[in-house]
């Protein structure tokens, strides 16, 4: 297949009758077959082609998770027309900057977003069309609903709305703005071969089947999830079930309901998912050591808190938690705690983790059956090379990374372009190293290097992963700070915000008045404990407790030059 808009047509022609989206809302689902899907598809092409929309066009998607969301972006791509996702947590302002910054001209969007713009006062902004996923429709010139479109406008014929249109493997297919951690969006301009490149290769190391049933919770609009919660899935007929609410109750309900058999998520929702069955259990701390021992610990709390066995203590957590099919989980968009995955290894559900970029579409590695640990991202996907720049005596380098995975550059700039890419080679900003095994491994970001007064560096995911495993903490930021201004040396320092419902627990239990100060001393306490066997030169020196949680880019990844910066 030479661009997506076969693929579309190819998936949903062959899997016609099978079930492609459900959609959970207001108690009840909404069904989409594959035929549905390509009809409405079609339907909404063929409007647009009328409309005078062409491939010199943009589509901006600016919505929830929906049934509408991948019509309107397939719609994009049938017709040639780059899509822009955005993400409607975003300020209105931010929106409409990377709509015009596109050149969109076209714009599907939820109604209650759609009320907060202000489109027809924004500057030097081009949008012609708006199509409303849902909601009332406006009185207004150009405003119009998805539904009375398709409800309007009959299937035009394939040939008919692709004619003349020959879209390359090399053509653009997106437009996706980095929420980035460094404060300065760009659009990353992907095209129909980039994505390709990932629906032909992740089947080759991850299968997929027909009747997997995928849990829609990671938002859309951002690469990792389109790609294997939406794309991956069309690929292999298998069906997906969005939710419109991220409450556990309901994600429960629909995992027993709809039997999900594999679950996409970020480390931030794993961590959280694997904390609420500890905590369900009625004794977290104790289970909770079970939990990251041997077996044969697991099995002698098992037996002290008179639970049973532990395969039967496996069945009944993860039949209470509605995973009762679910059989594998796919980790992405961050940095995974081993320790996370290992937990529903011991429940049983097979766990494996991925790593990559937007940049490069974005899955480069998958720890998939490697024999390497969950400490690895794995090997790379074929067509995928990988690179260590400046290699130091560990054999620690800087990761570059080449295929047709990587993407054509950043829309519009230049500049930031010429500056990640050598030659073919596109620079990921990570620091890591390779084992005999071929299996890759992130040691962190090469922009987040401490370095000590001794010239020694200090990798800050490193220290943060060993803190983490502290029940009293929720998320750490370790960071350096100048040991003054004369000295570009650092010192380790980190910013913490504590688990107060856990410490809520701890202080009643041990009749201690919860004061700042007492949940400083305990939060030092827990940081000593768990960095004992660190050298002194990357022990932490200055603790600040956050009283909030960090603020984070849409994968759950900490802003941390909002908080560097204010030191």
């Amino acid at each position: 297949m030479d661009n997506l808009a076969q693929f579309f047509l190819n998936r949903s022609k062959f899997y016609s009758k099978r079930t492609a989206y459900e959609e959970f809302k207001k108690e009840n689902y909404i069904s989409y077959s594959y035929r549905r899907v390509r009809r409405e598809v079609l339907a909404f092409a063929g409007y647009l082609k009328k409309r005078g929309f062409n491939r010199d066009s943009r589509l901006g998607i600016l919505a929830k998770n929906s049934i509408y969301w991948p019509i309107a972006y397939y719609t994009g791509q049938v017709l040639g027309i780059p899509v822009v996702p955005l993400d409607p947590l975003l300020a209105p302002r931010d929106n409409i900057h990377f709509l015009r910054h596109a050149g969109a001209d076209i714009l599907f969007t939820d109604s209650d977003i759609f009320q907060q713009m202000d489109l027809e006062i924004a500057p030097n902004l081009n949008i012609k069309e708006v199509i409303l996923s849902n909601g009332k429709v406006y009185e207004q010139k150009g405003v119009s609903s998805i539904e009375n479109i398709i409800k309007d406008n009959s299937a035009a014929p394939p040939a008919a709305v692709t004619k003349e249109l020959e879209i390359k493997r090399d053509d653009p297919a997106l437009i996706i703005y980095t929420s980035g951690t460094t404060g300065s969006p760009k659009g990353v301009v992907l095209s129909h071969g980039n994505i390709l490149h990932q629906v032909d290769a992740i089947p080759r190391i991850i299968e997929f089947k027909e009747d997997d049933v995928f849990i829609g919770i990671l938002p859309l609009f951002h690469m990792f999830p389109s790609t294997t919660s939406m794309l991956a899935p069309f690929n292999s007929g298998s069906k997906v079930v969005f939710l419109n609410s991220l409450k556990a109750t309901n994600i429960v309900k629909v995992m027993k309901e709809k039997k999900v058999t594999i679950m996409i998520g970020v480390p931030a929702l794993f961590e959280s998912l694997k904390r609420a069955i500890e905590r369900n259990i009625g004794n977290a701390s104790i289970f909770k050591r079970a939990f990251i021992n041997t077996s044969r610990g697991i099995s002698k709390v098992a037996s002290a808190i008179n639970i049973g066995s532990p395969a039967l203590l496996f069945k009944s957590l993860k039949n209470k938690a509605g995973m009762k099919k679910l059989r594998l989980m796919v980790s992405g968009g961050a940095p995974l705690m081993p320790r996370t995955g290992e937990f529903f290894r011991m429940l049983g559900i097979e766990f494996i983790q991925g790593y990559g970029l937007t940049e490069t579409s974005p899955v480069l590695t998958v720890n998939y059956r490697t024999g390497a640990g969950l400490e690895s991202v794995g090997r790379p996907l074929e067509g995928v090379d990988i690179r260590l720049k400046d290699k130091n005596k560990e054999g620690i380098g800087k990761i570059e990374v080449k295929g047709e995975n990587v993407m054509k550059g950043y829309y519009d700039n230049t500049a930031a372009t010429e500056k990640v890419m050598d030659g073919q080679w596109f620079k990921t900003g990570d620091m890591g190293y390779v084992d005999q095994k071929g299996c890759l491994y992130i040691k962190g970001r090469n922009k987040n290097i401490i370095v000590s007064s001794a010239g020694k560096n200090i990798y800050p995911e490193e220290i943060e992963e060993l803190i983490q495993q502290s029940s009293y903490i929720l998320e750490i930021m370790v960071y350096g700070r100048r040991i003054s201004p004369e000295n570009p040396a650092e010192k380790v320092g980190a910013f913490i915000y504590p688990d107060y419902n856990m410490l809520d627990i701890y202080f009643k239990r041990n009749k201690i008045e919860e004061t700042s100060d007492n949940i400083k001393k305990t939060i030092k306490k827990e940081v000593k404990k768990y960095t004992k066997d660190l050298p002194a030169y990357k022990k932490i020196k200055n603790i600040k407790i956050q009283s909030e949680e960090f603020q984070k880019t849409t994968t759950r990844k900490i802003k941390r030059y909002l908080y560097t910066n204010s030191e």
